[in-house]
């Protein structure tokens, strides 16, 4: 089994793929923009706050989550994301952003809609 990497190293794995801003990360996570423009601020953050930890853990299965379901295919991953879902009433992107609606996309992607 491969050694996983460390968890600042998979979120910003995920963002790049995903081809998500700094900002958006930021907002996903609940902190302000300065927090994750420097990744080095960002590893601090997640050693020292359990909850950004969790939050930036599940930010990290929701882009498994994608993974899987998209065969790792990171086109698809990205524009669906940024694509309308009738669930959500916005895009996932937007709901995890703006209405801090992450679970909620990690449950629609678990029930592979």
């Amino acid at each position: 089994m491969a050694a996983r990497l460390p968890l600042i190293a998979e979120v910003n794995h995920a963002v790049d793929a995903l081809g998500m801003y700094r900002a958006e990360l930021a907002r996903i996570l609940c902190l302000k923009c300065y927090d994750v423009s420097d990744s080095m601020q960002l590893e601090l953050l997640l050693g020292e706050d359990p909850e950004i930890t969790y939050r930036a853990k599940r930010f990290v299965y929701l882009y498994a989550l994608l993974d899987k379901q998209f065969s790792g295919d990171t086109a698809n991953m990205a524009h669906w994301i940024r694509r309308e879902n009738v669930f959500l009433g916005t895009t996932p992107l937007l709901a995890m952003v703006d209405q801090g609606g992450m679970e909620d996309v990690i449950a629609i992607i678990s029930k592979g809609v």
